[in-house]
């Protein structure tokens, strides 16, 4: 009985320290269909994917047709990603969609 509560009690202080763990954050910054530091925006990703420059690219697009007027913008989008002020990665970006479907009833044959 006495292991069974110390498997518990180590369980449960792990996953405190799993809960309490921050994640790191990276500032990466971005812009659109040029290479101008100057005029790229601003994002957070952490750190865990930082080599992963697809999903940054795609949160970047996110973060740009959310919040900065890229839903006016051409498809697709040239994208290049800079990390402590230097580019880092150049990316093509699709916006891809998701069909959505709706309904009208017109008529009932009861």
């Amino acid at each position: 009985m006495a292991e069974r509560h110390s498997l518990v009690a180590t369980t449960c202080s792990m996953q405190e320290t799993l809960n309490n763990r921050k994640t790191m954050q990276i500032t990466y910054k971005y812009s659109i269909d040029h290479d101008w530091l100057p005029d790229a925006y601003a994002i957070e990703i952490d750190e865990a994917d930082e080599d992963d420059f697809d999903y940054i690219a795609e949160l970047c697009a996110e973060d740009y047709h959310q919040n900065h007027d890229g839903w006016e913008s051409h498809r697709p989008l040239d994208m290049y990603l800079f990390k402590e002020d230097k580019c880092i990665a150049q990316l093509k970006v699709e916006l891809e969609h998701s069909p959505v479907f709706s309904a009208s009833l017109i008529n009932t044959t009861s």
